[in-house]
């Protein structure tokens, strides 16, 4: 794989976990149910940031499994290096 593809995975995994770590933190500060009202943060009900937050979750999930498979022989080398 070229060096592009794999900035640009790094890339995605950046702007995805900061993602993770903006919704984190409203789903922890934002108060649940008031009435019948939910809460809206920046237009989105809490439940639709709870489930932006499982979704995101599983693409980076899925995007990390891929950059550790095709840097596999640097992981592989740094991890000899490391025990030596």
């Amino acid at each position: 794989m070229g060096a592009k593809t794999r900035a640009t995975i790094v890339f995605v995994l950046i702007a995805l976990g900061l993602f993770q770590l903006i919704s984190g933190l409203i789903l922890y500060f934002t108060p649940g149910r008031h009435g019948y009202r939910e809460v809206l943060v920046y237009g989105l009900e809490k439940h639709l940031w709870k489930e932006y937050h499982l979704y995101v979750g599983l693409i980076i999930t899925a995007v990390a499994i891929i950059h550790f498979i095709l840097n596999w022989k640097m992981f592989k080398h740094e991890i000899k290096a490391l025990f030596k």
